[in-house]
């Protein structure tokens, strides 16, 4: 077991949020990135205004972590996904839903949670992951194959049973028949990895592409032990650079655990988070949700009786993870 199952549930929140802000800065670059002192929001779009017309905090512009916390809370509430209860939850939830309508493709992100509690199995995976998309009102094929690919992906890293030269051909067969928009740019993807090229040349042989999936697991498998370089590399990419870089950041988060994001980014999260009054979802909170979702995935029924000690350290992993020496 190279990390436990905590750490990697906790890193895929982590790494998200991360990834998104990062993706939604302007000339990001390698040298000069200060996070978060490099956070400047593209131009305003609808859902800006209406944050600012609700008085909502800048934050809010950033809400793919919310999405992905509001989940969870679900799962440890009813230890299961019930898809009415998801449902009441989102629809409660205006501003989430505007993030969604404005972006569909974000509503991977609030899947995340389904990914991480049903790893162990893929029948429950696929079909938790459809209901749930359901759920936030994005029932179309396009985006179920772009949340299923990212979720057996995350599974993957779970049970540690990801391999670079094999991932996208298990992604596809998970993925099933007949071939689709998404297969066909993995299977791109495949191929510029296999030719070991560059960033610049991913960029441009993606330049048609409709979604940022392709690209996401481009930065993500290229740069597979490193988080830092997989999202910055996914944020200098031109198409929706916030998605690709958020869905980067759950992947390698999910792969390289909390251990594997720079302590100097997470600081300067916690810094930005006190700048930010009302800042959506804090480092401290996708924390505790992420212990509390292990917890209740491990089998613990009462979180009040018995509460997720996070000063303690334990070896939790998935089903024949660990292995004696």
């Amino acid at each position: 077991m190279r990390y436990s199952i905590s750490s990697r549930f906790g890193a895929t929140f982590v790494g998200a949020v991360i990834g998104e802000t990062i993706g939604s800065s302007k000339g990001v670059s390698p040298r000069r990135f200060s996070y978060p002192n490099a956070i400047k929001p593209h131009q305003e779009k609808p859902l800006d205004r209406r944050v600012e017309q609700q008085k909502y905090p800048v934050a809010a512009k950033y809400l793919g972590g919310r999405l992905a916390i509001i989940g969870a809370e679900r799962l440890i509430k009813l230890g299961r996904f019930d898809l009415d209860d998801w449902h009441d939850a989102f629809t409660k939830d205006l501003l989430a839903q505007d993030v969604i309508n404005c972006n569909p493709t974000i509503a991977i992100l609030a899947t995340l949670p389904i990914a991480l509690f049903y790893h162990e199995s893929e029948i429950k995976l696929r079909q938790n992951l459809q209901l749930a998309l359901k759920a936030v009102g994005q029932d179309d094929a396009m985006i179920r194959d772009r949340a299923l690919a990212v979720g057996y992906a995350i599974a993957l890293s779970l049970n540690e049973k990801i391999n670079p030269a094999t991932l996208i051909p298990q992604v596809i067969t998970f993925l099933g028949e007949p071939q689709t928009q998404i297969t066909q740019q993995l299977l791109q993807v495949q191929t510029l990895l296999n030719q070991q090229a560059g960033l610049e040349r991913a960029i441009a042989v993606s330049r048609d592409a409709t979604t940022p999936i392709a690209l996401a697991f481009y930065c993500f498998l290229s740069s597979l032990e490193d988080f830092r370089l997989s999202t910055l590399r996914a944020a200098q990419t031109s198409y929706q650079p916030q998605i690709t870089t958020a869905i980067v950041g759950a992947l390698s988060g999910a792969y390289n655990s909390i251990s594997g994001i720079p302590i100097s980014w997470r600081m300067a999260l916690l810094r930005f988070e006190k700048q930010q009054a009302g800042w959506e979802t804090t480092e401290v909170e996708m924390l505790q949700v992420s212990d509390a979702l292990v917890s209740v995935w491990s089998g613990v029924y009462d979180q009040v009786t018995h509460p997720t000690d996070s000063n303690s350290v334990a070896a939790i992993a998935s089903p024949r993870v660990i292995k004696p020496r």
